[in-house]
């Protein structure tokens, strides 16, 4: 369960790296804007909702030599949470010939990318953009206001000139207030090194702003009030923006809801273990005729890899196999040093693992065996797996019950990550991800246990919990009442006692607290292990084999391990603290 919500945690941060990475790409932002000139025409539809109509010449200086196929436009979709609608009507050179032009959405934007990806241009080029929004004004207690970015502080490129006008009809310029404002200059900067000035016709009122020598990421903005109340608010877009929203929450949080009540419905009907007597009593001896790895298997309801080495030390401290420390440290060897033909089937098979032979006197360098092991120790977890069941320890077989639902889980993060590289599913795509989490956790705790099994699971923590006591809280118990009822018999001596429980040790990760107890039992290193310290005791042996030692037989019946990265690029936003703008760039 630790371990599947480490992987959660480590699932999220892959998630918000996979979907902010960008992408690098060839420098195409060698070129100058010379001018960017736009109009905009300001009016209302019949229910009062504002609409702006726009026109934009954007003159670029491009190099001599073959570097762009054209420009990039990003053109925000929202502004103060309000969808712009934006309506793209022509792409054209300054002659009114079409260019070719694709649309994309990115970050909130939608990416005009202009030219063709055979062609390269050169010097001057004129491109003329013509596209509508509405919902550009936003609205206050004692004004409705237009803010407008006009070029946008997302451009990597310096203008020579930007100049916006501003038209707005009559019925409009009688609702104008006096102040009017422009700011030139980076991302929420309020330098006002710009002209604005307001001219008026017969026809319509035109405010003008324009400033020169903008350096990359600067834009010009307009602010501009009207009296409130002078436009509406688009109920429809407000209506379409709960939708959105609803479906954007809907999509991270109903696939995890959906996925955590069909498994807890499953666990709570094939799921809960048999109930057991609900306390645990300290015990000093492993369930009879149970091997470490059928142990583990009932303790655990899967088998870690540290099963197969505390096995290992247990078939060492019976004299069956030898574990040797290289003179180079944190190398090891096992020798096997007693026929294995009389041991359980369970715990021949570990040694199989290492000896297929079973060749008395063979010895194996466990660095040879790096990852050559993965298929064996893969058929052993099933071995093992498939034992417990058939012995009455579960009521399924554990391991067929884990694959299925780590499978389904596993399939379901998949397609949640696939998502994640289509900017409009990303919702769905983290809420899928988080559900095959949840569908994986349930996994790990779904195999049911039997009354059997139940019990002899107490029975191991009852030995974790011996094994936890200091060794005076140990004596007592064995001295108490409740105690001597318990064992007909004490340990025959503290080797005996320490050897005997070591590999459960490992199995709990108790071997350092254990080996505490022990320190000074050993006047010599024991005949099944081969150390190199100068002064050997139970606490040096203790962090060797849980550490060194476990990680060497691990790594030779783990599978190696590959790496690969990916990413997709972003970009644009709103700039100045106005709306539209956005910004662009080459390609």
């Amino acid at each position: 369960m630790k371990r599947l919500l480490g992987l959660l945690v480590i699932l999220f941060l892959a998630v918000a790296l996979l979907c902010s990475v960008p992408v690098s790409a060839a420098d195409t932002s060698n070129f100058s804007i010379q001018s960017f000139d736009a109009d905009y025409y300001l009016s209302r539809d019949t229910n009062g909702v504002s609409e702006l109509r726009v026109h934009e010449v954007i003159v670029a200086l491009f190099p001599d030599y073959n570097q762009n196929h054209g420009i990039l436009r990003a053109i925000p979709e929202r502004y103060k949470g309000n969808n712009l609608s934006i309506d793209i009507k022509s792409v054209t050179d300054g002659a009114g010939a079409a260019r070719t032009y694709t649309t994309s959405s990115s970050n909130d934007n939608t990416v005009l990318r202009i030219g063709e990806a055979d062609t390269y241009v050169h010097g001057l080029t004129t491109y003329v953009i013509d596209y509508s929004v509405r919902n550009a004004v936003s609205f206050y207690d004692d004004h409705d206001e237009l803010y407008w970015d006009i070029n946008g502080d997302q451009w990597s490129q310096p203008f020579s000139l930007v100049t916006a006008r501003l038209h707005i009809p009559g019925d409009l310029a009688s609702s104008l207030q006096a102040d009017q404002r422009c700011y030139a200059g980076g991302y929420q900067k309020n330098d006002a090194n710009c002209m604005i000035e307001r001219t008026n016709t017969e026809t319509e009122t035109v405010i003008t702003t324009s400033a020169q020598n903008l350096s990359g990421n600067q834009t010009l903005s307009m602010v501009v009030g009207f009296a409130p109340q002078t436009f509406k608010k688009d109920m429809k877009a407000v209506v379409r923006g709960i939708i959105i929203l609803v479906l954007f929450v809907g999509s991270i949080v109903l696939p995890p809801l959906v996925a955590f009540a069909w498994m807890y419905r499953i666990w709570r009907r094939e799921g809960r273990d048999a109930s057991g007597k609900g306390t645990i009593v300290p015990e000093y001896q492993p369930p009879k005729g149970l091997s470490v790895l059928e142990g583990a298997m009932v303790l655990e309801q899967t088998l870690p890899n540290k099963a197969i080495s505390a096995s290992i030390v247990d078939l060492a401290v019976r004299r069956y196999v030898n574990i040797i420390e290289q003179p180079e440290g944190k190398e090891y060897a096992i020798k096997l040093v007693k026929d294995p033909s009389s041991l359980p089937e369970m715990e021949m098979a570990v040694v199989k693992l290492f000896f297929p032979d079973f060749t008395v006197g063979e010895t194996v360098q466990l660095k040879d065996l790096k990852y050559k092991l993965a298929a064996r120790s893969t058929e052993l977890k099933k071995t093992v797996a498939e034992r417990v069941f058939t012995q009455g320890y579960f009521r399924t077989n554990p391991d067929k019950v884990l694959t299925r639902y780590i499978s389904g889980g596993g399939a379901m993060l998949a397609v949640g990550f696939g998502l994640c590289f289509t900017v409009v599913a990303i919702p769905l795509g983290v809420g899928l991800i988080i559900a095959g989490v949840i569908v994986m956790i349930f996994g790990s705790v779904m195999p049911a246990r039997t009354e059997l099994g139940v019990q002899t699971r107490d029975t191991l923590k009852g030995l974790k919990e011996y094994m936890h006591m200091a060794e005076k809280d140990r004596i007592a118990y064995l001295q108490s009442p409740e105690g001597a009822s318990r064992f007909s018999a004490q340990p025959a001596s503290k080797v005996e006692l320490y050897e005997k429980l070591l590999p459960y040790a490992m199995l709990m990760g108790l071997e350092k607290k254990w080996s505490e107890q022990f320190k000074d039992i050993y006047a010599q290193q024991p005949d099944w292990y081969q150390g190199n310290a100068s002064s050997f005791n139970t606490l040096y042996m203790a962090n060797a084999l849980g550490s060194s030692f476990n990680s060497a037989t691990t790594a030779s019946f783990s599978s190696p391990s590959s790496s690969s990265s990916s990413g997709f690029s972003g970009g644009g936003g709103f700039s100045g603290g106005g709306g539209g703008g956005g910004g662009g760039g080459g390609w």
